[in-house]
């Protein structure tokens, strides 16, 4: 077929290619002009229909050329094509020929394995039989060596188990005696600490108290010198024969004099207030302060006898300010924190409490007392001579008065109260961490316990 195919297909191109060669024209009217010299309907050269059958021929021979010239290219493609796959066939026969001589090597290889399988497994099976013979005859003499081995191990293992539960135990209570040890190292620091701030606190109330005895001697010296010269000008004035009422006047005027120990003395007024709320708030020095104590009533007694001669005739109103402010001064300091900072030690939040409320309650005896302080407003012969005694404010004062009072009580109460919360907190605090150390050791105890059972 292929020699068929070789002779049909150059006698086709060659006919084609003579074919294009005697139709190829030398000038572009001559392709038709050996046809068509003269029309064959009417033999005229200018006929009508001459034009319009020349082009129509033109026009085929021009599409027979393309079809000519498309079908030589597609022969060619097609002759190309046939000798590749011709190409082809040749490549894929030489390799199905050498896949089956490596099919054949494989098949003879796989027969021989076959072979040598088998005589492996002669070869093994002999061998075991051999090997099982062997160890019959020796299992009887090395059975018994390992039964003595396995018993020295046995032994041995025992021996080793009972001295780890031993440590393990004795782990177990080094472990307890060091916590134990922690804990007792941190409230020996603690109680060191408290110990210090005791010691501390012991020598500011020692100071506290020499300065009060020094300031209370004064005070003391001065109140008898004022009432020597009471007596005195009482005397002098019987003689003269003054009037009681002239001689209040002079009294009181002599009085109402500001001096320097005066002044001096209202500038440490709430440092000798500071220093008796540290005193009555610390019960540890309440046995050592007794005296101290009583010496400051006293002179506080003696000095409200003489009150209503040094009288300060101001305004009430800005008298009950000065000592509102005063007292709300001295509730914004009993806050915890402001009272360790000014103490200056270790944070325990049982004995800042205690001292906060005893100073809270200090301050609302004196709140209790205002009203007291301005009973010589109703005495008309003091203030007499006052513009602001004609005030129609002044009908209010004692009212306001009560609420104030009522106010800066119910303040301190509820400072009290926050200070018990505070507490309270603590010592759970202090419980749950305490239960938590119970838990922890009641567990340790329990697995000591099932290890020993084990």
């Amino acid at each position: 077929m292929d020699t068929s195919n070789s002779a049909f297909l150059p006698s086709i191109e060659e006919s084609l290619q003579d074919w294009l060669s005697r139709s190829i024209p030398d000038t572009p009217s001559s392709s038709v002009s050996w046809l068509l010299d003269t029309c064959r309907c009417c033999n005229q050269n200018d006929c009508e229909n001459l034009e319009t059958i020349t082009s129509t021929i033109r026009k085929l021979e021009n599409d027979a050329r393309l079809a000519a010239v498309i079908g030589q290219s597609l022969l060619q493609k097609h002759e190309q094509f046939v000798a590749e796959s011709n190409d082809m066939k040749q490549q894929l026969e030489q390799q199905v020929d050498l896949l089956q001589d490596k099919m054949r090597e494989l098949e003879q290889s796989l027969i021989e394995s076959d072979t040598c399988k088998q005589e492996y497994l002669q070869d093994k099976n002999k061998s075991t039989w051999e090997c099982q013979k062997l160890q019959k005859v020796r299992c009887g003499y090395a059975l018994d060596e390992t039964t003595s081995d396995l018993d020295i191990c046995n032994n041995r293992c025992l021996q080793l188990g009972s001295e780890l539960k031993q440590r393990n135990n004795e782990v177990e209570k080094l472990r307890i005696f060091k916590f134990m040890a922690r804990q007792a190292d941190i409230r020996e620091d603690t109680l060191r600490a408290k110990l210090e701030d005791v010691k501390q606190e012991l020598a500011v109330s020692r100071k506290a108290e020499l300065t009060l005895e020094s300031k209370h001697k004064k005070l003391r010296t001065k109140y008898e010198s004022m009432c020597f010269s009471y007596e005195k000008l009482k005397l002098d004035q019987q003689e003269m024969g003054i009037t009681s009422n002239h001689q209040l006047d002079l009294l009181t005027s002599a009085l109402l004099s500001p001096t320097a120990s005066d002044l001096q003395m209202t500038n440490h007024n709430q440092l000798i207030e500071l220093i008796k709320e540290l005193a009555s708030a610390n019960n540890k020095l309440k046995s050592d302060l007794l005296d101290c104590s009583d010496l400051l009533m006293e002179c506080r007694m003696s000095l409200s006898s003489s009150s209503l001669s040094k009288i300060d005739t101001s305004s009430p109103f800005k008298q009950l300010y000065s000592q509102v402010f005063n007292a709300l001064q001295r509730l914004q300091q009993t806050d915890i924190r402001a009272l360790n900072r000014r103490l200056r030690r270790a944070f325990d939040i049982l004995e800042l409490s205690s001292m906060s409320n005893s100073i809270i309650e200090n301050i609302v005896t004196d709140v209790d007392g205002f009203r007291t302080r301005f009973l010589w407003i109703e005495d008309a012969s003091l203030v007499k001579q006052e513009t602001w005694i004609h005030d129609v404010s002044m009908l209010e004062f004692f009212p306001i008065i009560g609420l104030v009072q009522e106010m800066l009580k119910e303040i301190g109460q509820l400072r009290t109260t926050m200070n018990d919360l505070q507490v309270e907190y603590v010592k759970k605090v202090e419980e749950s961490d305490i239960r938590l150390e119970e838990e922890v050791l009641r567990k340790q105890q329990q697995q000591q316990q099932q290890r020993q059972q084990i």
